[in-house]
């Protein structure tokens, strides 16, 4: 059984007697099984975690407690959670969830800001040596021989230490004033113009709405689904841009994303090629919760018998003004 508190905080059903703990699952995630620089900033509203896991969890801590987290109407909250045994075995006992402080949230979310910097400066320190090689190689050689080919490939690898700088901007910066009235297909055009695209094509929907967002941010989410299918789905994707009920869909004719790795590909750091470093969609989900909103990845698999279905990214609780 649960108590009323627990029933109303993670929104459960009271008349759980006789389901097996593997089924009973609750908003959130364990985020640190010693409270030590979790990233608060990773907790994504689709997050569930069974009861059974943050048992096995406890009982492999020394002393018996966990931080379990979730994502809350745009809001992270964070509990303790310690079990209590009631008997002579670990087969009786409770489980008891106990709110963080306020105080001691901030602390936690400034220790994870904080974390989180850090491994951004660790994946970019790593990733820009890779350009500056290649812009002192390509420099060398355009000075000894003046052919063109040498000066292009110093302006991409330039390119590409500009876009890991950015990258460490978006994943440091925080606040946004999501009040400016957008037209939804102007700043997917807009967005479309700054990102290398090669050959392929983009479709907006001539019902794409005009929505409430900050203009910027919106422009910075979209830059990166434009490149991350660019990247993921070959130069000559289609990327669609349709209106849904309560927001907007972009859409790729690639591959897609596998089932297994569905949501957690918004999280720092996780990436389907080796090419990748992970930042682009974490950047995507960190503005959109900032706005209000809700993304999420459908799987091919989900919708359609189609394995070239793609990559569909839904956006939701969006404030739609036409």
């Amino acid at each position: 059984m649960v108590n009323p508190a627990f029933a109303s905080t993670f929104d459960v059903d009271r008349d759980w007697v006789g389901t097996p703990l593997e089924r009973v699952t609750v908003a959130g995630r364990i985020v640190s099984d010693t409270g030590d620089a979790a990233d608060a900033n990773d907790i994504s509203p689709h997050d569930t975690t069974t009861v059974r896991r943050i048992l096995d969890a406890i009982r492999g801590t020394t002393n018996s407690t966990v931080r379990f987290a979730q994502h809350h109407s745009g809001d992270r909250r964070h509990f303790h959670v310690r079990a209590v045994d009631t008997g002579g075995d670990d087969t009786d006992g409770y489980l008891h969830f106990i709110t963080v402080s306020e105080l001691e949230r901030r602390a936690l979310e400034l220790v994870a800001r904080v974390d989180r910097l850090e491994r951004t400066l660790d994946v970019v320190t790593h990733d820009i040596m890779n350009p500056i090689e290649v812009a002192r190689i390509r420099l060398e050689a355009a000075q000894e021989t003046s052919e063109a080919v040498h000066f292009q490939k110093v302006a991409g690898a330039l390119d590409r230490i500009e876009q890991l700088v950015s990258d460490v901007h978006s994943v440091s910066a925080g606040g946004i004033d999501p009040t400016d009235t957008v037209a939804l297909g102007d700043a997917a055009e807009s967005a479309w113009e700054t990102v290398d695209t090669a050959e392929a094509t983009l479709v907006i929907s001539p019902d794409a709405p005009t929505i409430r967002a900050d203009t910027d941010r919106l422009r910075q989410i979209l830059e990166n689904l434009f490149r991350n299918a660019v990247e993921h789905a070959g130069p000559d994707v289609t990327v669609t841009v349709d209106p849904i009920p309560d927001g907007f869909a972009v859409v790729d004719d690639g591959p897609g994303i596998p089932s297994e790795v569905g949501d957690s590909v918004f999280r720092f750091g996780v990436t389907t090629t080796p090419e990748s470093r992970g930042l682009g969609l974490a950047i995507v989900d960190r503005i959109a919760r900032e706005h209000g909103w809700r993304v999420s990845v459908v799987s091919p698999d989900s919708t359609s018998t189609d394995s070239n279905t793609g990559a569909r990214f839904e956006f939701t609780g969006v404030s739609i003004l036409t």
